[in-house]
């Protein structure tokens, strides 16, 4: 990521900056994620972001925890888009599981043992 920087705060008084390159991991926002807070930053937003110097260059210092928005930008693109597949397993999982009366799904998974085991004796 390439910031254009408007003020400095605090910084090393040898290095003059007018764009920083920023160092950090992309998770997608569909992705699940957890622990420290995701960084949302999209093209055009303004934000406040405390860096440290890292392995590679400038990094977040706290992952998003260091990331305050000024100004946020509405209509956001994600980088990269949500696959079908997994859209479709999130939306499975959401109507089914957890709509579903924990009933309904025994007396179904009872059916199916039922079916199996009349099957597998016919066979005998």
């Amino acid at each position: 990521m390439n910031l254009d920087v408007k003020q400095i705060f605090k910084a090393p008084t040898y290095e003059p900056l007018a764009t920083v390159d920023v160092f950090y991991t992309y998770i997608p926002s569909w992705q699940v994620y957890s622990g420290a807070k995701r960084m949302d930053i999209a093209v055009g937003d303004v934000i406040e972001i405390w860096l440290k110097k890292g392995a590679y260059g400038w990094e977040p210092a706290l992952s998003g925890n260091t990331v305050k928005h000024i100004k946020y930008v509405e209509n956001r693109k994600e980088p990269i888009p949500e696959p079908i597949w997994h859209s479709m397993k999130r939306n499975i999982r959401n109507v089914w599981l957890r709509h579903s009366s924990v009933t309904v799904w025994i007396g179904i998974l009872a059916f199916l043992f039922t079916f199996v085991l009349f099957a597998w004796r016919k066979r005998k």
